[in-house]
């Protein structure tokens, strides 16, 4: 068995199977799957409100509103998220995927890449890789 706490510097700390620093969600493994399933609940809660008002919104207001509330939370931490497993990348590409469906008003599963790509977002690995690569050049 584990243990549950930990003595350092004198101070008896409790185990706990996950930790929350700056807003990022880090578990024992850190495997980030808590915090992509925190950033996936959020955005998809998001994506909900905004087909109620998307009838309303012309195409340059929905990007806005997606870039808004979307692609923040997204982009949020997301050099912590480089070298992640296929099956969570894909979760976030699925709420970008989603987020494009949005702006076009597109319901049924049809690829998305050719609408993403007149909107010049990044797929998800390369919105991820991005900051990364920026500042391995800079350094």
């Amino acid at each position: 068995a584990s243990p549950t706490e930990v003595k350092i510097l004198g101070e008896m700390i409790k185990i706990t199977p996950f930790a929350r620093n700056l807003g990022v969600m880090f578990d024992e493994m850190l495997t980030m799957e808590r915090d992509i399933s925190h950033k996936v609940e959020g955005c998809m809660g998001y994506l909900n409100n905004l087909w109620r008002i998307g009838d309303k919104l012309d195409r340059d207001s929905k990007v806005k509103m997606v870039n808004v509330f979307i692609h923040s939370k997204l982009d949020f931490g997301n050099s912590l998220l480089y070298n992640i497993n296929g099956s969570e990348l894909n979760r976030l590409q699925k709420v970008q995927n989603s987020a494009v469906r949005y702006i076009y008003n597109r319901r049924q599963r049809r690829g998305v890449t050719a609408l993403r790509k007149e909107l010049h977002f990044l797929p998800v690995m390369e919105r991820i890789e991005y900051p990364v690569l920026c500042v391995d050049t800079t350094a």
